[in-house]
């Protein structure tokens, strides 16, 4: 049902040389009930057209991806690390690589620059 925007174009972008995904996993992401429950909570248009559109994003499983591809995320950061460790093998197979950082939850993948870009700019310049 759902993916995101990265891992989306890392398995349809045949011109995406490599691709890093912080912070969240492969397969469904939100169930029908949940996107349901955030559609009628939503208040400004902006945010029922996100919800909305989730609705219409194909799944992408490890497999999918057709590019060298460098997983991250925190070790704090709840249910995505748990499936992300649940879905390593699958990952390791698919050529990729996963990364737990160490005392990082969700908000901090993208700000934690000090943490952060020593392990993908190597990845990126490869």
């Amino acid at each position: 049902m759902d993916s995101t925007p990265a891992t989306g174009l890392a398995a349809r972008s045949p011109r995406l040389q490599r691709a890093v995904i912080a912070g969240t996993y492969f397969g469904r992401l939100f169930t029908e009930a949940y996107v349901q429950r955030r559609l009628a909570a939503a208040v400004s248009p902006v945010v029922r057209v996100r919800w909305q559109g989730v609705q219409s994003w194909p799944g992408v499983e490890p497999e999918d991806v057709q590019c060298p591809t460098m997983v991250y995320t925190g070790a704090a950061d709840g249910q995505v690390v748990v499936q992300l460790q649940q879905q390593r093998a699958a990952m390791e197979a698919a050529g990729m690589s996963l990364h737990a950082l160490p005392n990082l939850g969700h908000g901090e993948l993208g700000s934690a620059v000090d943490i952060v870009a020593p392990l993908i700019l190597p990845f990126l310049q490869s």
